[in-house]
């Protein structure tokens, strides 16, 4: 179903038609991972278990009730992929995150566009604060977010080490009048 279009891009539920980009993302061209977490190891997931498993999930889903996950389409190819959580700290906090998993499709506009239209579905849907966690060396994130109006609330200690760097972790907020 989809939720939000604007030009040539939509923002979807999930749908069965992406299992398959999903296990490609997962197993083969997972470097998107480690553009938000470098230190985080990944593990290749057995295809035909996350395919069976996600085949059940999707059954459970009642399409009419918020989800956790939206995927991103740009001219009718599946790019990436919106999540909603609660922050770990304070569960009241809603946070949102965003993947553009295809290669291709980063640093055109695309994060920008799809933030900016989530953003305003979840604001016309009551929430007054939406959160974005995010690192220090995360530069792109950290300014596709600024231009949709987040602002930092909070700057962590340099706690995460990947290749000799530090990092910080960084909450920003946006507010449903920005």
């Amino acid at each position: 179903m989809v939720i939000l279009k604007n030009k040539d891009l939509i923002i979807r539920n999930y749908a069965k038609s992406d299992i398959d980009d999903d296990i490609r993302w997962l197993n083969e061209t997972n470097d998107w991972i480690l553009l938000d977490t470098p230190w985080t190891k990944i593990e290749k997931v057995d295809p035909n278990t996350f395919r069976n498993e996600t085949l059940a999930f999707i059954d459970s889903v009642d399409e009419q009730q918020m989800q956790n996950r939206y995927e991103i389409d740009v001219c009718e190819k599946h790019v990436g992929f919106l999540t909603v959580y609660s922050l770990e700290e304070d569960m009241n906090k809603i946070a949102i995150g965003i993947e553009i998993c295809e290669k291709d499709y980063r640093n055109k506009g695309y994060g920008k566009l799809a933030l900016g239209l989530f953003l305003n579905f979840l604001h016309k849907n009551g929430l007054d604060k939406v959160y974005i966690e995010t690192y220090s060396h995360n530069l792109a994130m950290i300014s596709c977010a600024k231009k949709v109006g987040f602002n930092v609330t909070f700057f962590g200690n340099g706690s995460y080490e990947f290749n000799g760097n530090k990092s910080s972790r960084i909450l920003m907020v946006h507010l449903a009048d920005n």
